[in-house]
């Protein structure tokens, strides 16, 4: 069961704390060495290969794209809030065939404005529903 928040889902799952736990321990570990780097992390369980990738081509290529979201790293780590966030729109968009993440792209695929609010996430994720 998830912990209450304020955030639009009012919860946080396993995957999403397990993610914001990876990320703030890579942040911890590298400090600002971590920062603008990408981590893979899995969309079921948020579990990830720790490996710090230089760009988010060089990190879609060494996992699967299609089972996987890309994370640029910020400063401090990332929130429980966060992670579910950003769980939640990846697996909406995937679900409704948006795909974020191609190895043929220059650049590894699109990306995410990074953290425009809660709000903003919750309303794209329901114009994917």
């Amino acid at each position: 069961m998830g912990d209450t928040c304020t955030h639009p889902f009012h919860f946080h799952d396993d995957a999403a704390k397990r993610m914001a736990d990876i990320a703030t321990q890579k942040w911890t570990d590298e400090g600002w060495d971590s920062v603008g780097r990408f981590m893979a992390f899995r969309l079921d369980n948020g579990s990830s290969d720790k490996v710090l990738y230089p760009a988010k081509k060089a990190a879609v290529r060494h996992n699967d794209e299609f089972r996987h979201c890309f994370i640029r790293l910020h400063p401090g780590g990332m929130t429980a809030c966060e992670a579910q966030i950003m769980l939640a729109f990846h697996r909406k968009a995937y679900d409704a065939g948006f795909r974020l993440a191609d190895p043929e792209h220059a650049h590894g695929g699109r990306d995410l404005i990074p953290r425009i609010g809660a709000e903003k996430i919750a309303a794209q994720i329901q114009g994917l529903s």
